[in-house]
C-alpha cells in the first residue's frame, strides 16, 4: 500500500475534496494596486543602454513601452502596469478600484510574473529583457 509519505504533500493520497483542494492553492491570484505599490515608487525611466531592457506591455487601452534596469525587481514592472491601469481607469471616468486585481503574465510561454515577485526576482533574473507582457484584470 501507499505510505502517507508517498501520497504526496498532503499525506492523503489525493482524498481531499474540493475544499481541501482551494486551501493548497495561494489565496490570491495576481495582484492588487495595494501590493502594487509595496515596492515603492516607480522612478524614472532610464535612459537606453548597456544594463537596460524595453518591456511592452499589452492593456486593454493600448500597448506601453517602457524601459528598466535589469537589476530593477520584477515588483517595479507590476508597479508601472498598476499605475498605467489606474490612470486607464482614471482617464475612463471610473473611480480606481483598490481591491481590483489583475495580472502580468509574459506572453508566450504564458507565465505569471507573481511568482518572481513573491521570490523577489529581477528583471533579468525572471528572463524578462525584451519581453512582451501582458495585462488580464481579474473579476471579483
Amino acid at each position: 500500500g501507499r505510505t502517507a509519505a508517498a501520497a504526496g504533500p498532503g499525506g492523503d493520497g489525493g482524498a481531499q475534496g474540493e475544499e481541501g483542494a482551494a486551501a493548497k492553492r495561494p489565496a490570491l491570484e495576481g495582484f492588487s494596486h495595494e501590493e502594487a505599490r509595496a515596492g515603492g515608487e516607480l522612478g524614472e525611466e532610464p535612459a537606453a543602454g548597456e544594463g537596460v531592457t524595453q518591456l511592452q506591455v499589452r492593456l486593454a487601452s493600448g500597448r506601453r513601452r517602457r524601459r528598466f534596469r535589469l537589476d530593477d525587481p520584477v515588483q517595479r514592472v507590476v508597479r508601472f502596469v498598476s499605475d498605467e491601469l489606474r490612470a486607464g481607469e482614471a482617464g475612463a471616468g471610473e473611480e480606481a478600484d483598490e481591491a481590483r486585481r489583475f495580472d502580468v503574465s509574459t506572453t508566450y510561454p504564458l507565465r505569471s510574473l507573481r511568482p518572481a515577485v513573491l521570490n523577489g526576482l529581477t528583471v533579468a533574473d525572471a528572463g524578462l529583457a525584451n519581453t512582451s507582457l501582458s495585462v488580464r484584470v481579474l473579476e471579483g
